[in-house]
């Protein structure tokens, strides 16, 4: 492990993430990447650090590299945090590598998609930057979600076992179904394709929901929340796509992040534009330049890892 490359990393992270930041802290980035590929083999850790952060338990570490300073000045304390955390003797490192949810049986890199066959027949199909792990006993099939999105295609089982997905907010029990677990920073949020599952929150299983096929809700270890028609096609990923329907492009701009390395930012002035279509997310390059032939927009790449929409 190359300390030194991935100190520097968190420290380029800080900087850039300041509210003074500009082209030249930009350009600067993107000059000490190219000038080793260490540099360049630590600032891709960086970001799969931010991944297995929010994977922590009750989001006190969810965030944390964001957090690192709105400014220049008094961001110095908060990056002790994440430099020992990534670099200092890698006791910091081997301790988030080492924590349960991060051992998940099955896991995805960004922008990766896999499909298991589980062992009753059914099929699970991982997102990019997903961690699941997978224990079926004598009383329960269970996939344990620790971070990213699946779907789950249920089997019979001749044993009568519930087929359950746990989050750290709840469980949602298959009721014979085809459906979608996503980890959001604060909750849950479950599509149903086929059929339907019962919400149960962790903290409150009197409040249990049943989604029927067509329905998606969001629930916490408090409460489950309804919501409205999706601005996206909930499973549309599996087939390599982001399906959108007059949706925020700002909000588009941070689903489609999800599948390319780096920053993916996009101004406020158009954030609110308003976008409809099928992108392919595994060229994420060419989803953007649809978007710029669909909005006046234009995409500016800074460096190779840090890309904003902007207005034209």
């Amino acid at each position: 492990m190359n300390r030194d490359a991935i100190k520097a990393a968190a420290e380029w992270h800080a900087q850039l993430c300041a509210d003074d930041a500009g082209p030249e802290d930009l350009a600067a980035h993107e000059r000490w990447l190219q000038a080793h590929a260490d540099h360049r083999w630590a600032w891709q850790q960086l970001q799969t650090l931010r991944g297995k952060l929010g994977a922590l338990p009750g989001g006190a570490a969810a965030g944390a590299l964001e957090r690192i300073g709105t400014s220049r000045h008094g961001r110095r304390s908060a990056l002790k945090g994440v430099a020992l955390l990534i670099a200092a003797g890698g006791a910091g490192w081997l301790g988030v590598r080492e924590y349960p949810a991060l051992a998940a049986g099955h896991r995805t890199a960004l922008g990766e998609r896999r499909s298991v066959t589980l062992a009753d027949g059914g099929t699970l199909i991982l997102n990019g930057d997903t961690r699941v792990d997978v224990r079926y006993d004598a009383r329960q099939r269970l996939i344990e979600l620790h971070a990213g999105e699946i779907l789950v295609q249920s089997a019979p089982d001749a044993a009568g076992r519930p087929l359950r997905v746990r989050t750290r907010d709840g469980l949602v029990e298959a009721l014979g179904t085809r459906f979608i677990v996503r980890r959001l920073p604060e909750a849950t949020r479950v599509g149903v394709e086929r059929h339907a599952v019962r919400l149960q929150p962790a903290g409150a299983p009197t409040l249990g929901r049943r989604l029927e096929a067509g329905e998606q809700a969001e629930f916490t270890a408090a409460a489950v929340l309804p919501l409205s028609a999706p601005a996206s096609e909930p499973g549309a990923w599996v087939n390599g796509m982001l399906v959108v329907a007059d949706m925020p492009l700002g909000e588009f701009a941070a689903e489609l992040a999800r599948y390319r390395p780096g920053h993916l930012g996009c101004a406020p002035e158009v954030a609110r534009l308003r976008l409809s279509g099928a992108f392919p997310i595994d060229d994420t390059e060419r989803a953007l330049h649809a978007v710029a032939q669909a909005l006046p927009v234009r995409i500016r790449h800074f460096t190779r890892y840090w890309t904003r929409i902007e207005g034209v």
